[in-house]
């Protein structure tokens, strides 16, 4: 009997008896592909997972399923990871306000809908929450035609990727959106939206997405009207209908048109562990402690670790302070700059913050 007569995962169970082999190192996996996101280990043989849109026709994703089967955390970790790994622009679109905890945790950049449109590195989030339903689409879309603009005029350099959760409410309905779908991949623009309603939605804005995830559904007319659009059988149906919470049924299709098709067994959580307090003008933000002591150490030519440990043992540190102190250790103002507007530090905080860090270098040269 040939290999590919024994592909079906339930026939191969019974024909093979090969053990399982352990999980791969998951902080190994963060740093293991060059150009993609690890996302989580497959279901059989645990398979370290990641998207690399270098391969796919284009970098969309559509996220797909009931309240609870994990849409909303493989959407934050994802935005994570195209932050911090690939060290893209991430635009953040939240209707209801449900990601508010998670843009302070982030660090995220935070800004109402009608701010002109700047697409820096980091994740920039605008919270709708407090709209009416109406104004909550006016606004998304108004966005969208913003980051439409953006694109088609080549202003952004950087990958984009806009994140958008209960995205029913604008799938086929939004000239923008279907706009990005379709020149996305050419200008390196990504959409990452998910739903759990799509029976009532025009299939546009989804018929080409390449990379789909769909985790537990019930509502048949939904999960028949996608197996349509990504040729999924019965038997992938009734297994998407009992897939465990955190797992799900994943699509890609690449450049070559050639369709992938698995269960992943759970999505893995990028590990953020204890984080700094970056304080400026009356705001603040979170870091990753890591994060913060990698910049620091790659910012500056003279020895590093007293000043850390102090930021440490304090927990927190003003802008202006943590500036003085990398300037002081020899680290170049435009590298400083580009590092702090990752952190979501708007350009009047950096500003102010420079102007107090170079004056209290000038009082320490007297």
């Amino acid at each position: 009997m040939r290999y590919y007569e024994t592909a079906n995962e339930e026939v191969a169970a019974r024909l093979f008896h090969a053990p399982v082999p352990d999980e791969p190192d998951i902080d190994a996996m963060e740093s293991a592909c060059s150009g993609g996101i690890f996302i989580g280990f497959t279901g059989l043989l645990s398979v370290p997972f990641f998207i690399n849109f270098d391969y796919l026709i284009n970098q969309h994703v559509f996220i797909f399923g009931m309240s609870g089967g994990g849409k909303t955390f493989l959407m934050k970790n994802m935005m994570l990871r195209l932050h911090y790994m690939l060290e893209c622009s991430v635009l953040l679109v939240d209707f209801t306000g449900e990601y508010a905890e998670f843009a302070r945790f982030a660090g995220c950049r935070e800004t109402g809908p009608s701010v002109k449109m700047q697409l820096k590195q980091g994740i920039t989030y605008i919270n709708l929450k407090g709209y009416s339903e109406a104004e909550k689409v006016q606004h998304a879309e108004s966005v969208l035609r913003a980051v439409a603009e953006v694109m088609r005029s080549g202003a952004s350099r950087r990958r984009l990727f806009v994140i958008m959760d209960e995205a029913w409410k604008m799938l086929g309905r939004s000239a923008p959106l279907n706009a990005i779908v379709r020149e996305g991949r050419k200008y390196s623009v990504g959409l990452v939206f998910a739903s759990q309603l799509v029976e009532d939605a025009e299939l546009e804005a989804i018929a080409n997405v390449a990379t789909l995830f769909i985790f537990r559904m019930q509502n048949r007319g939904s999960l028949e009207k996608i197996a349509r659009n990504y040729n999924i059988g019965e038997e992938a149906l009734l297994r998407i209908q009992n897939l465990d919470v955190g797992s799900c049924y994943v699509v890609q299709i690449r450049k070559s048109a050639a369709r992938e098709a698995f269960v992943l067994k759970r999505v893995i959580g990028i590990g953020l562990k204890r984080r700094i307090r970056l304080d400026f003008g009356g705001n603040m933000v979170e870091i990753e402690e890591k994060r913060l002591e990698a910049v620091i150490s790659g910012l500056c030519k003279d020895d590093t670790s007293a000043f850390i440990s102090e930021i440490k043992r304090s927990g927190s540190v003003e802008l202006h302070s943590l500036i003085y102190g990398l300037m002081r250790r020899g680290a170049d103002r435009r590298a400083i700059l580009r590092s702090l507007e990752g952190f979501g530090i708007g350009d009047i905080e950096l500003s102010d913050a420079f102007s107090m860090a170079v004056g209290g270098m000038d009082e320490a040269s007297k």
